[in-house]
Formats: C-alpha cells, structure tokens, sequence
C-alpha cells in the first residue's frame, strides 16, 4: 500500500516541469552539499603505520559569514539612520518656524539623499536661513553640478522665509537681475553663496563653514553686515533644550532624593549633639502656670 500512488499523486509525478524542477533542486542541494563536505586524506609513515589528517575544501565559509555579519551591520546601521530622519523630519514638521531644526535636519537628509533635500528645501513651508540654503547648494552639487539651480526661486524662497538680512536679500535680487549677464548657472550659484556666507560664515557648520570659507570675501567687500552688527537689525537667539520628559522627570527626581538625604543628615546630627532640644525640635517643654495665687501649702496634703 505504502508503494502505491492514488491517482492525484500519479498525475503529479507525471507533470514534467514539477519533475524537471525537482531534479534541478536535488542537484543544487547536491552541490552545496559536495562544496561544504569534509573530505579525509590518508598519508602513510615510514613505518607503515596509517596516519589520518583533517581539512575542509576551499569554500570560503568565513568569507560568506563575515560578508552576512558586514551585511547585517549595514542594515542596522542604515535602518537607524532612517530611524533618526523620521525623529527630525517630525521634530522640523512641528517647528516650521524655527530654522535651527529645519538645518538640523537637512543636514543629515543631504548625507544620505540629497535629492530629498532639494525637494524638502524647495517644496516645505519651514523657515529657511543662509545654513539651509548653503546645504541645498551641497546637495545640488552631490546630485552632479547646479544645472537644477534656479535664483529666482532661491530668493523668493529665502525671502518669504524671513530670516535672511535684507542686505543680503537685496543684493541676491539684484544678481537675479542680472540675469545671465552674471555668467552661467554655476556662477550664479557661486556668486549667490558668497552673498549669503558674508557675516555669518562664523555661524554656520559642515558645508556653511565651508562654504563661507571659499566667498565670504565679496560681501565684505560690497560693505554687507552680518546680523547683531546694527541695531535696527538684531541678532535673535532662540534657547532650544534637547533633553526630552523622561530626562527632566529623571533629572527632578534625583534632585529631591539629594534633597531628602541631605536633611535627613542634617537632623540627625543636630538630634546627636543635642543642638535639636535647645532650638526647641523634639523637645517635651512643660507648660507652667502663669498668675496663679495657690500655695504649696495648699496643696501639699494631696
């Protein structure tokens, strides 16, 4: 009975693709199988005697497990990255006006995509400053040049923002104006870093830093000033704290044991030396009476 086939299994051994696939399969399992196989190799002594010595083939069997160690390494590491731009990409939808957050977090999208930071500069509503707009250029020049560059839209877009000195803004426009008078677009995008790295390249970090580097030179020489350098145009400092609730609870809890601990010793020393009874703390103070005319002799028979 256990030889027999029921007419089911009859007509699937009888399809030859599910056969020829079979077949393929058992000679692949018989392959790997052969490669990574301990093979034995028999040597004889002088004396006669057989001797039996061990050794694997050579499949790279620790190549392809630190390949999959190196693989796995890479995949965290990336799914943390990612991890971390969904953190700051939620942080700078919830604070389009704050553009420390809005740099923050282009500066680690242009890393890793920076076409994703050329779109989310030119398409968000967030607040842009000079930072932003010297990694946009960055992520442009990643993407393989400045063919995408457009001034016009790079002034309306710091313009609109508001964190821009006018000064600045004023002179972009008038590059803009210019139009390609003022040289192609690599130029342009040059030019236009120079203008927003006057007086503030000191500010800036990673690609601003350098970027203020390379022209910061022109603007000071049109006579430009940074912010905080006149006092119709202030310098605005904006506290941000990283810590989150569970650091401050943390933080507000340890306070008060130190507190606690640092009184409780406080007492117990004052209680020691006897000091806690004559400032009147746990001391029993009997209550005399006060304009009373008895006598002892009075009450002495009681």
């Amino acid at each position: 009975m256990g030889g027999q086939l029921h007419a089911g299994q009859l007509r699937y051994h009888d399809f030859s693709k599910v056969r020829d696939a079979g077949l393929a399969r058992q000679f692949r399992q018989q392959q790997q199988m052969r490669g990574h196989d301990l093979f034995t190799q028999r040597s004889f002594v002088t004396s006669g005697m057989p001797s039996l010595s061990l050794s694997w083939s050579k499949t790279p069997i620790l190549q392809l497990s630190q390949q999959k160690r190196s693989f796995l390494a890479a995949a965290i590491a990336s799914g943390l990255g990612d991890m971390r731009l969904k953190q700051l990409e939620r942080v700078a939808n919830q604070n389009q006006s704050n553009p420390t957050v809005q740099y923050e977090f282009m500066s680690e999208l242009s890393k890793r995509y920076p076409e994703g930071a050329v779109e989310f500069f030119e398409s968000s509503n967030g607040a842009m400053d000079e930072r932003c707009a010297m990694v946009y250029f960055g992520a442009l020049q990643r993407m393989g040049g400045y063919q995408q560059f457009r001034l016009l839209p790079l002034v309306e877009r710091l313009s609109s923002s508001g964190q821009v000195h006018p000064l600045k803004i004023e002179a972009l426009r008038e590059l803009a104006a210019k139009g390609s008078k003022a040289g192609s677009r690599t130029g342009q995008a040059t030019a236009a870093m120079s203008i927003l790295a006057g007086g503030s390249g000191a500010a800036m970090g990673g690609e601003g830093a350098a970027a203020a580097a390379a022209g910061g030179g022109m603007w000071n020489a049109m006579g430009g000033s940074g912010r905080g350098a006149d006092p119709r145009h202030p310098l605005h400092v904006q506290m941000h704290d990283g810590a989150g609730f569970r650091t401050q609870f943390f933080t507000f809890a340890r306070h008060v044991v130190v507190a606690f601990i640092v009184v409780s010793a406080i007492t117990a020393v004052l209680d020691e030396k006897g000091m806690g009874r004559a400032m009147g703390m746990n001391s029993k103070h009997v209550q005399e009476a006060e304009g009373s005319d008895v006598r002892f002799e009075d009450v002495k028979g009681v």
